[in-house]
């Protein structure tokens, strides 16, 4: 059933519900996985089926996904509640989630049942929609075709190629991203983990600073061949991906220089930047009778 057509009724509470808990869960995988399911219980955001029992490979259902994806992206009520939430009762385990989620434009509405079964699809598009509700993130324009793409729903391809290009989910050993399978909690754990982590890590396009801060610059000269340089203008320590630099002219004095002036570029709210981007750069060519020189314009 997809998300946008699916509700959310009373289930069993006991999984993934907000609450800490004295016990470590003793059937983890061990690595990187175990370490961040424990970090959520640490946090508060998931608990198991028992005190030591996570049940990593079970299903996942809908009122979970939601109400894990609300807890561990800590998104946060703005009163504006669809009519339909009305109908939401009041003692539900997960209203309070639900509520937000369908404030904040997650995919969910009055027909969606809380026990169905969530697909990888369906959990990474509402994923997506939790990431997108905390703000407008650049990342690179590539894209990862996965050896099933055409399993996958059309309706949610770019919610998992924004996940798969910040890492948030990965396609499995063999290429495939495997999108009408059940999410396990293991899977939705890990991935949401990674989505609070993408947040914490990157400052959203819509409050980045229009200041551009202390910006370091550097000049860089590359012989071509005799005749002719290639001249270099990096910026290094960005603050957040997808800031530049630029130039914007030059001019050749009687003294054989060649002032470059360039200018500081902030990001396209439109564009996709590497995550992991750290330096911008900027080239011209200049003939090798002059000695290129810096200057802010």
């Amino acid at each position: 059933m997809k998300l946008k057509k699916s509700i959310i009724s009373l289930a069993a509470a006991s999984l993934l519900l907000t609450g800490t808990s004295a016990f470590a869960f003793s059937d983890l995988p061990d690595g990187e996985q175990g370490d961040r399911v424990t970090s959520l219980q640490q946090q508060g955001i998931i608990s198991g089926v028992s005190k030591d029992k996570f049940a990593p490979h079970v299903n996942l259902t809908a009122g979970q996904a939601v109400h894990l994806v609300v807890k561990a992206l800590d998104l946060k009520t703005t009163g504006k509640a669809p009519e339909w939430t009305d109908q939401i009762p009041e003692s539900a385990w997960y209203a309070s989630s639900l509520r937000i989620a369908a404030e904040n434009g997650l995919p969910v509405n009055s027909s969606w049942k809380q026990g169905s079964k969530m697909t990888r699809e369906e959990f990474a598009d509402l994923l997506y929609h939790g990431v997108e509700a905390t703000g407008d993130y650049p990342t690179i324009k590539m894209y990862i075709e996965a050896k099933d793409q055409a399993k996958i729903d059309r309706e949610y391809s770019g919610a998992i190629q924004f996940l798969l290009l910040t890492r948030i989910a990965e396609l499995d050993s063999k290429g495939y991203f495997r999108p009408d399978e059940p999410i396990t909690r293991l899977e939705a754990a890990v991935m949401v983990s990674k989505a609070a982590d993408f947040i914490a890590s990157h400052q959203p396009v819509n409050e980045l600073e229009q200041e551009q801060g202390e910006a370091k610059i550097e000049l860089s000269v590359e012989k071509v061949n005799d005749e002719l340089n290639k001249v270099i203008v990096t910026r290094s320590e960005l603050p957040a991906p997808g800031y530049g630099v630029r130039i914007d002219s030059i001019e050749f004095t009687a003294d054989m220089k060649a002032v470059i002036f360039y200018s500081l570029t902030l990001p396209d709210p439109a564009a996709i930047y590497p995550a992991d981007m750290k330096e911008a750069w900027a080239v011209t060519y200049v003939s090798s009778d002059y000695t290129p020189e810096l200057h802010e314009k």
